[in-house]
């Protein structure tokens, strides 16, 4: 994959998760969700699962090698996302999700980083 397809594969990462949080704001996309939120922790697994997705995909794309910085950016994104959830009706805040997105964040950029240095990413 050349370095332009990566670059791409990050941006298009950001812009799904963008997505799913401007849909579920407006109050779009709750139907295809209501599965998540009966399964045990199903919520907050998800947030793991889509903010990780999230980090591996830009770490990778735009640089394992920099995968702190990749985590401390997506941090910030992941804080703002959650705590505008203050003052939207469609939406609720939640520490349990806001703790499970940057655990998957931080854990997939680790993992990326990682493997892009053989075995100890700096």
């Amino acid at each position: 994959m050349t370095r332009r397809q990566r670059h791409a594969l990050a941006l298009l990462a950001f812009a799904v998760v963008v997505g799913i949080s401007l849909s579920a704001s407006a109050g779009y996309g709750q139907d295809a969700l209501t599965w998540l939120h009966h399964l045990p922790a199903g919520d907050v697994v998800g947030h793991f699962f889509v903010f990780g997705g999230l980090a591996a995909a830009v770490t990778w794309g735009l640089g394992p090698n920099r995968w702190r910085a990749w985590a401390g950016l997506l941090t910030l994104a992941a804080l703002v996302d959650e705590v505008a959830q203050l003052g939207l009706p469609n939406r609720t805040f939640a520490w349990t999700d806001l703790g499970a997105g940057l655990a998957g964040i931080w854990l997939a950029a680790w993992a990326v980083g990682r493997r892009a240095a053989g075995s100890d990413p700096r």
